[in-house]
């Protein structure tokens, strides 16, 4: 250390040449040995003091980190261990994936890691742009009110501690639930002490039956549903315009009329290109694609 700056210095030294032993007396020969690095620290112990007689800098930006993908982020969560904060429980993940081909450290298997992506695009925490994966504002306020336990995968490596000891007869099985349920207790007695900010989450009211309104990720892009389609049957959902719910939409009504080719009832639509025509298209879609001119409120169907 010298003037308030912290030197640091690497080298690279060949401990066996391994098949380049071949080619070590060969003249001219490109595949030959490299050269052996001038710095050798071998020979170095604590203490050792050197001499700086030259120094070289450089002004970087620092990139930010790619956005994931659904490949980089599913390969990532097979080496959480990265971002355990405690490095005990680091070695516990890592030493928990020894010998398994493609762990390194990770949380879940192949399978149960497909069902936990799956279930935070369905819950409106992440988004697709692209091929890259995002967080949505639900998913950003949402993890701003959770408590540090829930934000990094150290209780993960924790838990995983707890069923080694229940394994080795150390803890048994109601020892590790009921310091579960003991750590849920703590946690929920903070939130009544300390209360949550939740003002900057937006919500949003369903209008048929007063319950909120989730942001869903579905199989044709982000739409929202009301949270109590199953507790109370109600089926309102609504188009996602910019992140929002469209709440002037109003869902089609299924008429009388039937289509020829599947039977399935059909729906009255408006053109997005002339407001003032109208359509007919099977709610069958997108199973059945068929469409029908309106002919005075009606639909024309083909005569065979």
């Amino acid at each position: 250390m010298r003037f308030g700056y912290e030197y640091g210095a690497r080298s690279i030294v060949t401990t066996d040449l391994g098949w380049k032993t071949l080619y070590q007396n060969d003249a001219n020969n490109d595949d030959g040995v490299e050269d052996i690095a001038d710095l050798n620290f071998d020979n170095l112990n604590e203490g050792c003091k050197g001499e700086c007689l030259s120094a070289d800098w450089k002004k970087l930006e620092t990139k930010p980190k790619a956005l994931y993908t659904m490949d980089s982020l599913l390969n990532d969560l097979t080496r959480v261990a990265n971002y355990v904060l405690d490095p005990n429980l680091k070695k516990v993940l890592i030493d928990k994936d020894k010998n398994k081909e493609g762990e390194h450290g990770g949380i879940g298997t192949p399978a149960t890691r497909d069902e936990i992506l799956k279930g935070l695009f369905e819950r409106g925490f992440l988004s697709m742009k692209g091929k890259t994966v995002i967080s949505t504002e639900k998913g950003r306020a949402f993890y701003d009110v959770l408590p540090d336990s829930a934000k990094y995968p150290d209780m993960t490596a924790l838990w995983h501690q707890k069923f080694l000891e229940i394994e080795n007869g150390i803890l048994n099985k109601e020892d590790l639930i009921n310091s579960v349920i003991q750590f849920i207790t703590d946690e929920v007695s903070q939130i009544k002490l300390k209360g949550l900010n939740l003002s900057h989450i937006k919500a949003y009211i369903c209008p048929k039956c007063g319950s909120a309104l989730s942001q869903i990720n579905g199989k044709y892009g982000l739409f929202w549903l009301c949270n109590a389609y199953k507790t109370k049957g109600c089926d309102a959902r609504f188009p996602d315009k910019n992140n929002t719910p469209d709440l002037t939409y109003i869902r089609p009504v299924i008429s009388e009329y039937k289509c020829h080719l599947c039977s399935s009832g059909l729906i009255k639509r408006r053109s997005k290109k002339n407001p003032k025509l109208f359509f007919w298209s099977c709610s069958n879609y997108p199973n059945c694609k068929q469409l029908y001119p309106d002919v005075m409120g009606k639909p024309k169907f083909k005569i065979d």
